[in-house]
């Protein structure tokens, strides 16, 4: 089966053509921002009160500047700052790519009937093929008067449209909507709960445009061992 690679060079990065969305709905959702070199920003999940997931990918240019923000449905501006007080990107055996990362606060998240952290699949726990899922995320589109929090439907679809080992995902109403090159980390959830994490981008395919996530269910050792003391 033929894919073609997407890359999009323009002012867009995150989510293009998704709805407009408040953060109030998505209140998992925080963005991580980095100051140096270039501001480039990415996603990720709040999990309990001093934890955010994410992939590795999203602190390859983490620096003394960066931060995490919550309860904003804005980039760059608005709701609240969290500085970082450790992180880790590693996997198993010691790399520092191509999996998920925790990153640890310094002030909690707090929370309340509306801000609350999102639940997670179980280890190993299976997602059939036809499951509706929805994604959150940024858009920085300079032609739209909108910069800040989007989501988009996918529906999840079988292995074989991307890498191994991944949770494949596809948009029908490509090209019109669909992920864009430069954001990753973005939450993939199933009924409240955090199925992936986005980490492979938008390509096409016959069905529509195909995008890859990390399973939450293949990492859940590594993040309760991690959290087990967290609220």
């Amino acid at each position: 089966m033929k894919f073609t690679i997407l890359l999009s060079l323009s002012a867009t990065v995150g989510i293009t053509g998704g709805n407009d969305e408040a953060i109030e709905d998505y209140p998992y959702t925080v963005i991580i921002e980095h100051y140096k070199p270039d501001h480039r920003s990415c996603t990720g999940a709040i999990i309990s009160e001093h934890y955010v997931l994410t992939t590795a990918d999203c602190l390859k240019n983490i620096n003394e500047k960066t931060i995490v923000r919550s309860r904003s449905s804005h980039l760059w501006n608005k709701g609240t700052e969290h500085w970082i007080n450790t992180y880790d990107s590693r996997d198993w055996n010691g790399f520092t790519s191509g999996g998920i990362a925790l990153i640890r606060v310094s002030q909690p998240f707090l929370f309340d009937d509306i801000y609350k952290p999102i639940g997670l699949f179980e280890k190993n726990e299976i997602i059939k093929p036809g499951t509706i899922a929805s994604v959150s995320g940024w858009t920085s589109n300079t032609s739209s008067d909108h910069i800040g929090l989007q989501a988009i439907n996918v529906t999840i679809s079988e292995q074989k449209y991307c890498g191994n080992e991944m949770l494949c995902a596809i948009n029908p109403n490509y090209p019109g909507q669909f992920m864009s090159y430069g954001d990753e980390g973005n939450p993939l959830v199933i009924k409240g709960r955090l199925a992936g994490l986005l980490f492979q981008w938008t390509r096409s395919s016959t069905q529509g445009a195909v995008d890859g996530y990390l399973p939450i269910a293949n990492y859940r050792d590594r993040i309760d061992a991690y959290t087990k003391n967290d609220v």
